[in-house]
């Protein structure tokens, strides 16, 4: 198995973001990640403090699991999604981490 992977620092300027990866994972897949993930920072009605991703391709497995937290004040907003693909998993997450900024 391969170990996770940690790029720290990557998002927009003042927001920091902890990603983690395990298995393989499309570059394009991330990167799509951390683009909706700064764009529902910006627009979250709380200042966003942190983001924290992991996604998570088992090698024997046919699905991707997607985790998200975000930090706002004293505020912590998850979500966890899972599909067939990586864009699938990312989205399930971002439907589910706009339920509250929406509320």
């Amino acid at each position: 198995m391969t170990a996770p992977t940690c790029f720290c620092g990557l998002p927009a300027p003042g927001l920091g973001v902890h990603v983690e990866i395990a298995g393989q994972m499309d570059p394009a897949a991330l990167g799509y990640a951390l683009d909706e993930l700064r764009h529902l920072a910006s627009h979250h009605p709380e200042p966003v403090d942190s983001v924290r991703l992991t996604l998570r391709a088992p090698r024997r497995a046919d699905h991707v699991v997607a985790e998200a937290t975000l930090s706002a004040g004293d505020r912590v907003f998850r979500a966890q999604g899972t599909a067939g693909a990586p864009r699938g998993a990312i989205d399930a997450i971002l439907r589910r981490l706009r339920a509250p900024a929406t509320a």
